[in-house]
């Protein structure tokens, strides 16, 4: 027994432990009823909308955001009511199964939280705009409602009535969109606000739109991003969404914090369960051992609370905003910087500088988007001891372009320590409004100048009166120069860029495309202000030549409201310019006191193929341009032979130069941010090579004639679910020849599977028993009708990327040269990669093309009935192939092979690639009456066959090679056994 005063105690103890352990209970009841009444409502709701048949479920089913909100909904009303059902039972009853998982299932939602809150912060970069934009024109189609990634984001840009991610011009021409819509500038889904002041139609492909544009805006007939930016819409999904959800990101963190305080009560309450030797009870004590974890776990969740609320409430901002733009602050109100006489000077440029030995690349680091990081040096005024500025002009206009390009790019860093390279807010374009010795000690003065280590200037007119050097002559170290005039003496190879000298016309005049062909005048010569010597020249071409060359100067009787860069004369005559240009085919750009002329900008924006007779030129971009393909260059002392030079060029070339002047003019000299950004993606280039771009994407214009398909390099693939490739194997009643084909097939060790296509409808294949027997799976497929289309149908059995197509007659093929041919592919994926090759060549008499099978030099063909292609063209040639050539193919019964080789080289722009010297592949006992291919007037039709698919096409993109590949060792004088192939035959 106990003494009197300590039996009171123990039973107050008692008294108080009964009162808290009812409220603890009641307390647990109605916290957890409240989650059992919102996870049935929630449930619900789910469950109704998914089961009404003519209410929510259509409206549901035709938004995938939607659709997947329904099952998002079902899936937490499930959780919840789950909890609450625990959670009120267990506590009523005070069952130890049911609080233990309550409790379990509390801790493990917190838990998901949390890792849900890591894998945030670890992936945050891919929220950013870089990330949305890659992702948008990679992989929306436009109007395709049936892709969730497409369908997603035109509910996003109706909802918040944005365009793109940035703006309209995310749609440019070499995103996904565009190439499979290319009659449409924008997606549909951009042009339904009502105050486009245009119709639907013009908005969607940018036709009739430059009336309707604000007064001193221009378009082409190309995308202009005057139109997307003021026209369409206002602002880009990224910003419109960004402050959307602003106004509410308070009150969600707020939620937040309350869930949070929600489920550490919870976990609290599920911990405090104790169970004495009478039973469960409900005690708000807990064990000595168990209470340091509980504190520990309820301290760690305290701080997260208050680590959340901190950073929800704290003011800030989900863009950053120190972000270079001269509209934030002006020029004028730019710090002023006074230089004293004796600041230092830097060196003159250093002409045996490299990449390797003036460029720091290890400033630059390894990135996952192989991509430079630039910054520009904050505004500033840069005056003399005496107040005077270094520069007579300022900022230009054409400079601040520039560099409002550069920090609305990709490239544009304002972290300097992230910088790979650095460009000054100095203006150095134009040399004439400089004071050498002033911009020199302004460019030692900047933090980061380190003798110009990754330092970019700009410059177009470099050199003054009376030498006119060609490149800048402000001392500028180490500094890489991205210049206009650059000559073979000052041009540092690989290490400086040369640039276009910008045309202010590209700006002010708006000149339509115009379809490649003959003009009015051959020759025409528009420089006003040209050496006499080259001008006495051309006069006497003039008068050889005749109408044929038009020959104009400035005009002398100009009214003052006539400007006169807008003007040419000829004998008292005035012509409009740079309109004038887009009358000839040729227009000659020479040089004049500079080297580097904006004519030739002018000339490329008209369409005409500028000849280009300056001595020693370093041609703009010609790093990466392949100017041979867009203009004719011209020694100056063969100036009296122009004539007879451009005469000699046929008028298919003129056109195919024609077209790509003027697609250099869009894509590299249209505008200050075009000269910028691809200066900067050149050095981008120079520093990750691995990720460079190619030949083609420099110099390919992005118009492909049947835009609706794409090549597999330029989609996302899936990984094959089988290696090797699958032998497709096209047979009519060949059996004997058939089996032998299939067990020599059967020897390639990269074979997976062989399907037979039995092209008979009239004769049933051979009985299973009578068939090889191989190791790989066979399957034989019956078509519907015999078409040699068949073949190329995308079966479903076809598990690997690769395929073979070969026809049943093609016995003399090795399995050394199979699997040497399937090596080839798998370097070269994109590419036909076959045995038999012929070519295609243009007969001047007849004025046509012409199929050729003789032996020759040159291959511009394979044919399918032996060669490797990857299983993505089956279904671009079955579903996707322009025209009536599938069907003229079937009703012919001839030309697939050709069709295929139109197809790809196409898609690709590249040559299929020959492997092994073999020439004849075919059993010598099969006449002409089993095949086709003999027959008298095949030959006949082939031709007319390329004539056919050239003229749907149009255009001819079959390209011609003059190699072909072999096996390292095929020649050399080794033993069989070193040889991986030693089977390839000769002929």
């Amino acid at each position: 027994m106990f003494p009197q005063g300590q039996g009171e105690a123990s039973a107050r103890g008692t008294t108080m432990e009964g009162d808290c352990l009812s409220c603890v209970k009641y307390l647990m009841f109605i916290f957890n009823f409240f989650i059992f009444l919102g996870g049935t409502f929630l449930l619900g709701v789910a469950i109704w909308v998914l089961v009404d048949p003519t209410g929510f479920r259509e409206i549901v089913a035709a938004n995938p955001l939607l659709f997947t909100g329904v099952y998002v909904i079902l899936a937490m009303g499930s959780m919840l009511f789950l909890l609450g059902f625990l959670g009120c039972c267990g506590a009523i009853r005070e069952n130890k199964c049911l609080l233990l998982f309550f409790f379990l299932l509390i801790l493990i939602i917190f838990l998901a939280e949390l890792a849900a809150a890591i894998l945030a912060f670890i992936f945050r970069e891919h929220l950013t705009r870089d990330y949305f934009t890659k992702e948008l024109k990679t992989y929306y189609y436009g109007s395709n409602n049936t892709d969730v990634f497409t369908a997603t984001w035109n509910t996003i840009m109706t909802t918040f009535e944005c365009c793109g991610v940035n703006s309209a011009e995310d749609f440019d021409e070499h995103s996904l969109f565009r190439r499979l819509n290319p009659g449409r500038v924008v997606p549909e889904v951009c042009c339904q606000r009502s105050d486009l002041g245009m119709n639907k139609e013009d908005c969607i492909g940018g036709i009739s739109i430059h009336n309707k544009l604000p007064s001193g805006f221009h378009c082409t007939s190309q995308p202009c991003s005057v139109l997307l930016k003021h026209t369409l819409v206002k602002q880009g999904c990224y910003s419109a969404v960004v402050d959307y959800f602003e106004t509410y990101i308070y009150m969600a963190g707020a939620l937040a914090i309350v869930v949070l305080t929600i489920e550490c009560f919870g976990v609290v309450m599920g911990t405090s369960v104790k169970y004495s030797s009478r039973g469960p009870a409900l005690i708000p004590r807990m064990k000595s051992k168990h209470r340091i974890y509980y504190i520990t776990l309820f301290s760690v969740v305290l701080l997260g609370l208050i680590a959340t609320g901190m950073f929800q409430f704290w003011p800030h901002s989900i863009e950053s905003s120190a972000e270079w733009t001269v509209d934030r602050r002006s020029v004028h109100d730019a710090p002023l910087v006074k230089l004293p006489v004796a600041s230092p000077i830097p060196e003159r440029g250093d002409l045996s500088c490299r990449m390797h030995t003036c460029f720091d690349v290890y400033r630059c680091g390894y990135n996952p988007k192989n991509r430079i990081k630039v910054y520009i040096y904050p505004l500033q005024r840069f005056v003399d001891d005496v107040g005077v500025p270094i520069s007579s002009t300022g900022l230009s206009r054409e400079y601040n372009d520039l560099l409002s390009a550069i920090s609305d790019s990709d490239f544009y860093t304002d972290d300097v320590t992230r910088a790979c390279l650095f460009v000054p807010s100095i203006d150095v374009l134009n040399q004439n409004s400089l004071r050498i010795r002033e911009t020199a000690q302004a460019l030692a003065t900047l933090p980061r100048w380190d003798k110009g280590m990754n330092h970019l200037l700009f410059n177009m007119l470099p050199g003054g009166p009376p030498d006119y050097n060609t490149a800048l002559d402000v001392p500028r170290d180490r500094a890489l120069l991205a210049g206009g005039g650059f000559s073979t003496w000052t041009y540092r190879q690989g290490y400086d860029v040369s640039i276009p000298v910008y045309s202010p016309l590209s700006d002010e005049v708006d000149l339509p495309e115009r379809q490649p062909g003959p003009r009015r005048y051959f020759i025409l010569s528009s420089q006003t202000a040209i050496h006499r010597e080259y001008r006495v020249e051309l006069e006497r071409l003039k008068e050889e030549n005749g109408e044929a060359l038009l020959l104009l100067d400035k005009c002398s009787n100009l009214s003052q409201d006539m400007a006169s860069a807008r003007k040419r004369c000829y004998k008292g005559q005035m012509y409009d310019y740079p309109q004038i240009l887009q009358e000839s085919s040729f227009c000659v750009v020479l040089r004049g006191a500079r080297l580097g002329q904006a004519t030739l900008s002018d000339v490329l924006q008209a369409g005409c193929v500028p000849v280009i007779m300056a001595d020693s030129y370093i041609l703009p971009f010609s790093e990466v341009l392949d100017w041979k393909r867009a203009s004719v260059v011209i020694p100056e002392e063969k100036l009296p032979e122009m004539y007879m030079i451009l005469k000699s060029i046929p008028p298919r070339q003129v056109e195919e130069m024609q077209r790509q002047a003027r697609w250099f003019w869009e894509a590299y000299f249209r505008s200050m941010r075009a000269i910028g950004l691809t200066t900067l993606q050149i050095i981008n280039d120079r520093i990750y090579p691995y990720a460079a771009c190619t030949y083609e994407h420099w110099n390919n214009p992005p118009v492909v004639k049947w835009s609706s398909v794409n090549s597999p390099l330029f989609l996302p693939l899936i990984p094959p679910r089988s290696p090797g490739f699958t032998a497709v194997v096209l047979t009519y009643d060949r059996v004997e020849s058939l089996f032998r084909v299939i067990t020599e097939i059967a020897k390639v060790p990269s074979l997976a599977k062989l399907l037979v296509v039995w092209n008979n409808q009239n004769k049933s294949p051979p009985e299973e028993s009578l068939w090889p027997k191989i190791a790989v799976p066979l399957k034989v497929v019956r078509t519907k009708e015999n078409k040699l289309s068949n073949r190329f149908f995308p079966f479903d059995e076809i598990e690997t990327e690769a395929v073979l197509a070969i026809d049943d007659d093609i016995i003399m093929l090795t399995s050394d040269e199979l699997q040497f041919g399937y090596e080839v592919w798998r370097e070269f994926p994109d590419r036909l990669v076959g045995y038999p090759g012929r070519l295609h060549l243009w007969d001047h008499e007849m004025g046509k093309w012409k199929y050729e099978s003789e032996w020759t030099n040159e291959v511009s063909m394979v044919l399918t009935g032996a060669a490797f292609y990857h299983k993505y063209f089956n279904y671009l040639y079955t579903y996707k192939m322009p025209g009536d050539i599938k069907n003229w193919v079937d009703a012919h019964m001839n030309c697939e092979d050709i069709a295929m080789n139109f197809l790809v080289a196409n898609i690709t722009g590249k040559a299929p690639i020959k492997v092994t010297p073999r020439k004849k592949f075919k059993c010598p006992e099969c006449t002409a009456i089993d095949g086709l291919s003999l027959d008298q007037t095949h030959m006949v039709e082939r031709s007319e066959c390329i004539n056919k698919f050239a003229s749907v096409f149009g255009t001819m993109p079959l390209k011609v090679v003059e190699h072909r590949a072999d096996p390292v060792l095929y020649k050399d004088d080794f033993p069989e056994k070193l040889k991986s192939f030693p089977n390839i035959g000769s002929l």
